[in-house]
């Protein structure tokens, strides 16, 4: 596992603070743009295996940074924990 560059968190931790308290339009526009960039740049570097949450198939991984999930045979990066 590579870990996710201190510029990367940053930016993720800014979207998670714009979308608790953005509060015009444009905080919010700004949010979703920064959103967007970061979930079609993302290298999922922190994938963690949710097998069992729900209905969720063993082997199902999810990304921490993004929250994109991998099925059994979808390929994607493998799991850190």
């Amino acid at each position: 596992m590579t870990a996710v560059s201190r510029d990367r968190r940053e930016l993720w931790w800014l979207e998670s603070f714009l979308s608790v308290n953005g509060t015009t339009g444009t905080h919010r526009e700004r949010r979703l743009r920064l959103y967007r960039y970061l979930c079609e740049t993302c290298q999922h570097e922190e994938v963690s295996d949710v097998s069992g949450w729900g209905e969720s198939p063993k082997g199902t991984r999810q990304c921490c940074l993004c929250n994109r999930v991998w099925l059994p045979g979808d390929g994607g990066p493998e799991a850190t924990e």
